[in-house]
Parts: structure tokens; sequence; C-alpha cells
């Protein structure tokens, strides 16, 4: 697999080599046609696309067991945001969501836990936390539609390989790492606050700083 060292991730796919009777020379096929004994030109070719295709794979499998696992951990908060939904105050309806619902449709096609939530009838509004692998962009982008909640958490983000992967994971993360993590988040959030000068946007950082703090309380509350 070229420079990709061997992970436990690996051992959850398989990639097969299709070629014609051509190439048996060079992949020095025996006479049994039980084993190769590959030659040096040939392994120098096939390398790079090996590793290109071990990545890819390897990736794809981390990014299922991540996807479990934060369905496994997230189930219980979005169990007490559902539930607690209604003593908070009511969010307005708007014509303004269609970019949501489009983006809701996409993550539909790859997630089948935001298809059936899309799908499912009923009055409570439900909360979803959703790992998606995005090229780019924020730590994580909240989708809103009528009867559901998405936080769709960015699996490329420094944050999340950094921090909540290894918590979500299990993988081991000290204290006084996550201490870190978390007061460098803070600073973070103001120093991005800092950059917004204009008055009137001062009062809707304001606004949302004391919305998603009640928010916050409210849903840790027991």
């Amino acid at each position: 697999m070229g420079a990709k060292r061997r992970e436990n991730y690996d051992d959850w796919w398989r990639a097969e080599i299709r070629f014609s009777p051509d190439l048996d020379d060079a992949f020095g096929i025996t006479h049994t046609k039980q084993q190769i004994r590959p030659k040096d030109h040939l392994i120098e070719a096939l390398q790079p696309i090996l590793e290109d295709t071990a990545k890819a794979l390897n990736s794809r499998v981390r990014q299922q067991h991540l996807s479990l696992k934060t369905e496994k951990t997230g189930g219980e908060a979005e169990r007490l945001a559902t539930e607690r939904h209604d003593r908070l105050r009511p969010i307005p309806k708007t014509s303004s969501r269609g970019a949501d619902t489009k983006a809701l449709t996409e993550l539909a096609d790859r997630h089948v836990r935001v298809r059936d939530a899309l799908l499912e009838k009923g009055s409570a509004t439900k909360y979803l936390l959703v790992q998606d692998e995005q090229d780019s962009g924020p730590f994580y982008r909240p989708l809103v539609t009528d009867g559901a909640l998405v936080a769709v958490l960015n699996s490329n983000h420094l944050f999340f390989r950094k921090f909540y992967e290894p918590l979500v994971g299990h993988n081991g993360i000290d204290s006084a790492k996550a201490a870190q993590t978390i007061n460098l988040m803070l600073l973070a959030a103001t120093r991005a606050e800092a950059l917004f000068t204009n008055k009137d946007e001062r009062k809707v950082l304001a606004k949302f700083r004391k919305e998603w703090s009640e928010v916050f309380d409210a849903l840790l509350r027991s």
C-alpha cells in the first residue's frame, strides 16, 4: 500500500486486481495459478494506485465507524433535546430556508437516519447529530426544516479530528488536552467576534450568544 501504514480499519475492506493473460509474466503467475511474484516495474506502476485506493477505502470505513459511534453517543443528547424542545422559545417559521431544505435532501441521500427523520410524521420536532465528510468549512452546520433540526458535524475539521473523534471513539484524550482544546475554542470564538465591529452585527452576535447560552442551560438541566 505504498507509504500508507496498515491500521485496524484496513481489516474491513478488500480490493481485487483484475488483469488479462497478457500480463501473466509481469505478475509472475506460478504454474499452479495460486501465487504471484510481481516484477519490480509492475510494483512501481501499481503502488501509487493501490496507496490512493487504500486511503480512500480506509477513509470510507473510518467514516462509517465514526458515524455509528456518533449515533450511539449522540442518541441520548438527541433524545433530551427532543424532549425539552417545547420548553424553549418557539422557532419562527420562515420561507428563507430553501437552501437548508436542499442541503437536507442531499444529506438524506448519504444518511439513512436523516432520510427517515424527514419522512417520519409526527408533531414532535426531532434533533439529529450527523457527522459528514465536508471538503472545507466550519466544524458544524445547522440545517433546519419543519419538524427537524440537524447539526451536521464536519469530520474533516481539525476540532473533529483532534478532539471530537478521540472523545466519541473512546481512543483516549487526557483531561488537560481536553481542557486546552475547549479553552482554545472559546478564545477562537472571542477572536472571531472581535472582527465584527458594526453596531448591528454586534447586536446580532450578542443576541445569538444569549439565546445559545439559555438553550444550552435548558438542555443541561436534569
